[in-house]
């Protein structure tokens, strides 16, 4: 009801200013056009996406900058969120482990196989709500990033360990599936290592090489518990995952070599001074930006996509465990490398504050 409301508080002449904004922008168009959203899924986002565009437009709240670290530490907050609900849930399933002296009740990826339907439909629709929310965050993104898309490439709000570790404004795809396979090799070996008992359970549970939904489901949520079928799925992923990288990749090249051709070269060669600002150079400038947008959108869609993908592979509690370690590896990344600026600023040989 409040949602109805809201959008209809925005005055016809906004929405129109919005959709003139939104056609003539491929950046935005193309958040519209994923063949992955059905008709009913793709209104939601719209609407949703006029009302955020209208708050930030009408924002007086700072700077832009001031508005890019705001969605940014909202994302954070977000994310620890969505990983505490998680963690409770899974904390719930039974765990056939609990009389093993040597299991750990605050590891949740240790829950056990003993999940109903009920569970599983639960799991589904967290790891569903927790992709929802990342989408949603790059709908925010896209719409700032149209004001100065560098700032999202070389985000200020990030402590410099973080930073170092960015592939174009994010994580690289790929690293949700190389934690699968070091999540599903660690597991492995604590189940062998655990003892006989759970080494004669693990291998009671046949590896079927079929990718059916009756194989799978049948299986735990541990990730060590994942199917010769799934396996194959996910290394095909993987295989697509890193060409998409590599061509996002080679695009981000070839932007950063143009600044080297014509126009800047000459503009830089015929100016008087250093730095000489101009209209050309503005208009250059912002050309390149614009074309920082359209790469910092192909990676944030190809980020979002891989983990649907995923997800649709894994079962929904090997998909939640996945999440939950997901967030909290990008969630600990930030909190240590804040830890590590501020003791370098103390000691006075660090980044200015």
């Amino acid at each position: 009801m409040a949602f109805t409301q809201s959008f209809q508080n925005l005055h016809i002449f906004q929405v129109s200013n919005i959709l003139n904004i939104i056609t003539s922008n491929s950046i935005f168009s193309s958040l519209f056009n994923d063949d992955q959203l059905g008709p009913r899924q793709s209104t939601i986002y719209f609407s949703s996406f006029c009302i955020d565009f209208f708050k930030m437009e009408n924002s007086n709240n700072g700077s832009f900058h001031d508005q890019f670290e705001r969605c940014f530490q909202e994302w954070i907050t977000q994310q620890h969120q969505d990983m505490e609900e998680l963690r409770h849930a899974i904390m719930m399933v039974p765990n056939t482990d609990n009389n093993n002296n040597n299991s750990n009740k605050d590891d949740v990826d240790e829950a056990g196989p003993g999940t109903g339907a009920d569970d599983q439909q639960l799991f589904r629709f967290l790891a569903e709500k927790g992709v929802q929310h990342f989408e949603e965050y790059i709908q925010k993104r896209a719409l700032l990033a149209r004001e100065y898309a560098p700032s999202f490439l070389c985000p200020s709000w990030c402590s410099c360990f973080e930073g170092s570790f960015l592939w174009i404004g994010g994580c690289r795809p790929s690293l949700a599936i190389r934690l699968v396979y070091s999540l599903c090799g660690s597991e492995l070996g604590i189940l062998i290592h655990n003892g006989d008992d759970n080494f004669d359970q693990l291998m009671a549970v046949p590896l079927s090489s079929s990718s059916s939904s009756s194989s799978v489901e049948n299986r735990s949520g541990n990730l060590a518990d994942i199917s010769s079928g799934q396996l194959n799925l996910i290394n095909s992923l993987h295989l697509k995952t890193i060409g998409e990288e590599r061509k996002i990749a080679e695009k981000m090249a070839s932007l950063q070599e143009e600044i080297a051709d014509d126009p800047l070269a000459m503009i830089v060669k015929r100016a008087s001074q250093v730095g000489e600002s101009s209209r050309n150079v503005d208009e250059v400038l912002e050309g390149h930006s614009l074309a920082l947008g359209h790469i910092l959108l192909d990676a944030d869609k190809l980020r979002l996509n891989t983990l649907k993908e995923l997800f649709n592979i894994l079962t929904p509690l090997q998909a939640a465990n996945l999440l939950v370690t997901t967030k909290k590896l990008h969630l600990s990344m930030h909190e240590w490398g804040k830890e590590r600026d501020q003791r370098k600023k103390e000691k006075g040989n660090g980044p200015n504050p």
